[in-house]
C-alpha cells in the first residue's frame, strides 16, 4: 500500500467543489481521480476502486479482464419490491469502478469528474417519490454512473453477481461451496457491507 495525499491526485477544479459539497460527496467527486491518478503515475493494466466497507474474498482480476470495456460499474441488483429505490440511488452502485489503461480511459474518468462536479449540491437534487410519498434527495454520484453506461461505449456494467453483492442483493441464493461463498452461480469475489 502506498499512501496518497489529496493535493498529489485532486485536480485545482475538484478542489474548488468542495466548500458546496457534504464531505461525501466531495470524496465521491474524487473517485475518477484517483483512478485517473494510479493509472498515470503507476502504469498498471487497471486500477480499482471499492469502498471502505467492502471485503475483498478473491482476486477479481479474472471478472473483469476478458470484456473489453474501458470502465466498469456494477449493479444494485436491489431486492425485489424495492426497485422504486432505483429513482433515488440509481441502477448502478459507486462502492465500486475498475477503470482499464486504454486510449479512452483518460477521457471518460475526466469525464465521470466532470459530471460530479456539475451536480447540484444536497438540496437541490431532490424529486418526489411516489412510494414514500416524500421530497428526497438523491445520490450524489450513483445517477451520473448510469448516464455514463447509457451513453458511452466504453463504459460497461460488470455482469458478475460476486462483484460489489451486498445485503440489497438478498434475494438471491447465497452458498458455500468448499472454500468459496457464490451468489447464485457466481463466486462471490467482493463484498460490500454497506457501512
Amino acid at each position: 500500500i502506498i499512501p496518497v495525499k489529496h493535493d498529489d491526485f485532486v485536480p485545482e477544479y475538484v478542489k474548488r467543489t468542495r466548500s458546496n459539497r457534504t464531505n461525501g460527496e466531495y470524496c465521491w467527486t474524487n473517485k475518477p481521480s484517483i483512478l485517473q491518478y494510479i493509472l498515470k503515475e503507476s502504469h498498471p493494466e487497471w486500477a480499482i476502486y471499492f469502498d471502505s466497507d467492502m471485503h475483498l474474498f478473491k482476486d477479481i482480476g479474472t471478472c473483469i479482464e476478458s470484456h473489453g470495456a474501458s470502465l466498469y460499474f456494477t449493479k444494485h441488483h436491489i431486492i425485489k419490491g424495492y426497485e422504486h429505490y432505483h429513482a433515488q440511488s440509481g441502477e448502478h452502485n459507486g462502492g465500486f469502478a475498475a477503470a482499464r489503461k486504454s486510449s479512452t480511459t483518460e477521457e471518460l474518468l475526466a469525464l465521470w469528474c466532470k459530471a460530479c462536479c456539475e451536480r447540484p449540491v444536497t438540496a437541490k437534487r431532490v424529486f418526489y417519490d411516489s412510494y414514500s410519498k416524500k421530497v428526497i434527495p438523491d445520490t450524489f454520484d450513483q445517477k451520473v454512473l448510469d448516464a455514463l453506461v447509457e451513453t458511452q461505449d466504453e463504459v460497461k456494467t460488470l455482469q458478475h453477481l460476486g462483484i460489489n453483492t451486498g445485503p440489497w442483493s438478498s434475494d438471491y441464493t447465497f452458498r458455500k461451496i468448499g472454500d468459496d461463498i457464490f451468489v447464485e452461480n457466481d463466486i462471490v469475489h467482493l463484498f460490500h457491507f454497506q457501512g
